[in-house]
């Protein structure tokens, strides 16, 4: 019987962030004194998705923390509707707990807009932003944004089915965004994690994410 593939994966702890929930945090503690990156990870996805091919070669550089956003992966469950404000918010509960007064926020496509917002309410914590495959608002014109908004209602309707009913419907669809075959079991078992309904909110909130009016103020490298 062929084993099943799976990735080298930096150590992973619970964490309990009073009033807000439970979520998992991966670190690698870096060489003595580096600076702290934060790893934001992209919409529907996980840290360890988005992460995995550069734990190892950040940790040579940098004390590295992974978490997964509310809704997403082994983030936080929580009834109230998905915002990226929250995620952010999340971010700096995160810090507080783990001792660390100020990081590098590393998003990638939705955790760009997490990263940003990080800093844009918490200023004095963030020395540095990495945005990566992101943009100042994640739609290309109308119709896109249409059909993100969309996602709003779609996601008031979830709240109220039973996940037996949805867990089908969304593995269907995740199994056409897997095409590497010896990748695919560990790939869908981490997407599988997510929670169907912060996920079609989390895409709802991002319709309305534009930074333009602000991004110019951010005054770290």
């Amino acid at each position: 019987m062929t084993e099943r593939w799976a990735p080298e994966l930096p150590p992973g702890r619970p964490l309990l962030l009073p009033g807000r929930g439970r979520l998992l945090v991966r670190e690698l503690p870096g060489p003595p004194g580096a600076p702290v990156v934060v790893l934001l990870h992209g919409w529907t996805a996980t840290s360890d998705l988005n992460w995995f091919p550069a734990y190892a070669e950040l940790g040579r550089h940098f004390r590295v923390v992974a978490i997964d956003h509310r809704g997403h992966g082994r983030g936080i469950r929580s009834r109230r509707r998905f915002r990226l404000s929250d995620c952010a918010d999340d971010v700096v509960e995160v810090a507080d707990a783990l001792g660390i007064e100020r990081f590098i926020a590393v998003g990638y496509s939705m955790g760009g807009p997490v990263a940003a917002l990080t800093w844009r309410r918490h200023r004095s914590r963030v020395s540095g932003l990495v945005l990566c495959a992101t943009a100042l608002r994640l739609h290309t014109g109308t119709a896109d944004r249409l059909r993100l908004v969309a996602l709003a209602p779609f996601a008031a309707a979830l709240r109220v089915t039973p996940r037996r009913l949805l867990t089908p419907v969304f593995e269907k669809a995740l199994l056409g965004r897997v095409h590497d075959r010896s990748l695919q079991p560990w790939i869908v078992e981490e997407l599988r994690t997510g929670d169907p309904r912060a996920l079609a909110e989390a895409g709802a909130a991002l319709a309305t994410f534009d930074a333009r009016r602000w991004i110019d103020e951010i005054d770290v490298p």
